[in-house]
């Protein structure tokens, strides 16, 4: 959010940290449900040998639509990456 808020643009952002867009937007969602409904994010079982990939379907599979709706709220307020797929 800091390089994002910095340079305005998330391909940029991205570039300067040395990120693929595509790996952020696979795993956002760990981040977004973890800032958003921590309580939620820490009932969900994880694995210390996860694959990120396994805990971002974990994460997308928790959120509900009443949960997607604070999210994509969030996003519009700017308090998290304006990443836009499909919850539920």
């Amino acid at each position: 959010m800091k390089r994002f808020s910095q340079y305005g643009l998330m391909k940029k952002a991205f570039e300067k940290l040395k990120v693929d867009r595509n790996t952020i937007a696979r795993t956002a969602v760990i981040a977004e449900l973890f800032l958003t409904f921590p309580d939620r994010f820490k009932e969900l079982n994880r694995e210390h040998d996860d694959k990120i990939a396994d805990c971002a379907e974990r994460c997308r599979n928790a959120i509900t639509k009443d949960m997607a709706e604070v999210i994509t709220e969030n996003k519009k307020k700017g308090k998290l990456l304006p990443i836009m797929y499909k919850y539920t």
